[in-house]
């Protein structure tokens, strides 16, 4: 049987978009994240103006029982590129 190599020793990058709330949404902002070696990198991050307004829907909570939908404060916006 083949042994999978660790996920360690993978280079990932994590992606996350976010829509202006409409249908079909706009993008937003996208934001990266590389993983090297088992090692969180330094995010990057690019905010779009849409061509349309963000909606109110796309800016409230969904759940208040939810930590994931409580709103953070801005973080940084990075507009290097990746490594």
């Amino acid at each position: 049987m083949r042994e999978d190599p660790p996920w360690t020793s993978a280079r990932l990058v994590v992606a996350d978009v976010e829509g202006n709330g409409h249908r079909p949404p706009s993008l937003v902002e996208a934001a990266v994240v590389p993983i090297v070696a088992g090692r969180i990198g330094e995010p990057a991050s690019w905010l779009v103006r849409p061509p349309e307004a963000i909606t109110w829907q796309a800016t409230t909570p969904r759940s208040p029982s939810c930590p994931a939908s409580t709103p953070s404060p801005p973080t940084s916006v990075h507009t290097s590129a990746m490594p």
